[in-house]
């Protein structure tokens, strides 16, 4: 577990970074939404109108964005793979690019192309699970 913590680190601090910018650029919006200033005019607190109004809109997109980053978990640890010597499906991408090897390329897409149908199916899921206005009746 030990030889997991640095290439967990390096490989979820890049990605932590654009999530909390991302989900800060959704609360902004969302804050000054009319339902938020609703809430609070009819004396609701700040911190229960921000849960339960904001909050819960703003997650509806940031769902999406973190599902879709599925495939680049799986795919894009090219440099991470090469740095701590782990063999993924990154190195073996920029291997099989340096050798022309054409079925190694075509399957290296092929399960990017699955990642990102894995990550839409979970988008999906999770959207239906956050936002009751999606649920099917």
């Amino acid at each position: 577990m030990q030889h997991l913590l640095l290439p967990t680190i390096s490989l979820s601090a890049l990605s932590l970074a654009s999530y909390s910018r991302y989900q800060r650029n959704l609360m902004l919006d969302t804050l000054g939404a009319d339902y938020v200033r609703t809430a609070r005019a009819k004396g609701l607190r700040k911190g229960r109108a921000i849960r339960h109004h904001a909050l819960r809109n703003a997650i509806i997109p940031m769902a999406t964005y973190f599902a879709f980053g599925v495939a680049n978990i799986f795919v894009g640890a090219t440099i991470s793979e090469q740095v701590y010597a782990w063999n993924g499906v990154g190195s073996y991408s920029v291997m099989s690019i340096q050798q022309n090897d054409i079925n190694g390329s075509v399957a290296v897409v092929a399960f990017s192309g699955l990642c990102t149908l894995t990550g839409a199916l979970l988008s999906d899921i999770l959207i239906a699970v956050i936002d009751p206005r999606v649920r099917a009746r």
